[in-house]
Order: C-alpha cells, then sequence, then structure tokens
C-alpha cells in the first residue's frame, strides 16, 4: 500500500468525517487508477462537504471553502461517471 494511502486510512479510521481526507484519498486512488475506490471516496468526500456552509473554509486547505470543494468533487465525479479519467482532481493531493 502506497504510504500516503496508509495515512489517508488511518485519518479515517480515527475520525471517519474527515473531508479533506477522503478527497485526497479519492484523488490518490484515482492516479493509480482504480476508479471505483476512488468514485466512493470521491462521493464521501462530497456528501460530508454538503454538511457543511458553503462559504466555511476547508481545515488545512489554504482558503479553499467546502463549496468550492463541493463543485470540484460535482465535477470530477461526472468526468467519472461520463467514462473519463483524464483532468483529474483540480487541488492539489
Amino acid at each position: 500500500m502506497h504510504r500516503a494511502e496508509e495515512h489517508l486510512r488511518k485519518a479515517l479510521y480515527l475520525d471517519r468525517h474527515l473531508v479533506e481526507a477522503h478527497f485526497r484519498l479519492g484523488h490518490l486512488l484515482l492516479v493509480s487508477g482504480r476508479v471505483e475506490a476512488a468514485r466512493k471516496s470521491l462521493e464521501n468526500a462530497l456528501r460530508m462537504a454538503r454538511h457543511h456552509p458553503a462559504a466555511a473554509e476547508v481545515p488545512g486547505d489554504d482558503g479553499m471553502t467546502y463549496g468550492q470543494l463541493a463543485e470540484i468533487l460535482k465535477t470530477e465525479l461526472q468526468r467519472l461517471k461520463d467514462g473519463g479519467t483524464e483532468g483529474r482532481t483540480h487541488a492539489k493531493p
């Protein structure tokens, strides 16, 4: 298992509501070619991001708001639904 994946999974084990960890794990899985697992993580991130005020900042993400993150996630999930994995998640992994 990739070391970053291991750390993200540990973080989610400790707190399964970490939106940023779901987002970053989804991105990591996507770039490693595990599209179905990536889709699940990205869907989890989107579902959890929607539980926060859109204008609230995502902790530790240099000013990105939950609303912006939700838009990125919706776009990425639509790309996956359409069968594309190019143009992967925009934000830094």
